[in-house]
């Protein structure tokens, strides 16, 4: 199993960096995907990253044991909701069952993908506004079935933990605390 991480110009560091981090410090492997003409992509407050893969070499490898995680940031979301390539690997993890994890504003990109129908989520506030499927939560952090989301930026550590401890179990998560000093 596998975590592949979408990524634009204009995702928020926080929400994806601290994520990627802390899980590959839990021995999960998790890659950084651009969809952009590179493998540079700038975040919304200008840190560059060098992403693992490109879109056109991940999409074939994303298989229905994988999961995919869309960090937020406006310009990022956007980007991947009016991205059809993004839509459409969303639509077939949905339909495979896979875990989609979002954070901020992304999850209006699992709404745009027709995931979050009859589902409950959370997402940065007044991004719900936009969304019409689903059920608001505005809670940190909310689990329905395959899908997972979180708030905001505050919420990427506690996103990260919920994650280590559902693909590797508690004891690991500990571990992975302890290592950081939590």
């Amino acid at each position: 199993m596998k975590i592949y991480t979408f990524i634009k110009n204009g995702f928020e560091e926080t929400e994806c960096l601290i994520p990627v981090d802390y899980l590959r410090r839990a021995n999960i492997e998790i890659k950084t995907v651009s969809f952009e003409k590179d493998l540079e992509v700038t975040g919304a407050h200008g840190i560059k990253v060098i992403a693992d893969l490109h879109w056109k070499d991940a999409k074939d490898k994303i298989t229905a044991k994988d999961a995919i995680f869309l960090p937020g940031g406006l310009d990022q979301s956007t980007g991947l909701r009016d991205n059809p390539e993004a839509i459409e690997a969303l639509k077939k993890a949905g339909e495979q069952g896979q875990t989609v994890i979002a954070i901020c504003a992304a999850p209006m990109v699992l709404a745009k993908a027709g995931l979050l129908k009859d589902k409950n989520y959370t997402c940065y506030p007044s991004i719900e506004e936009g969304i019409k499927d689903g059920k608001f939560t505005g809670k940190g952090t909310t689990v329905d079935g395959n899908i997972i989301t979180a708030k905001g930026p505050a919420f990427a550590a506690e996103l990260a933990f919920l994650l280590i401890e559902k693909f590797k179990g508690k004891a690991l998560l500990e571990e992975t605390k302890a290592g950081l000093l939590y």
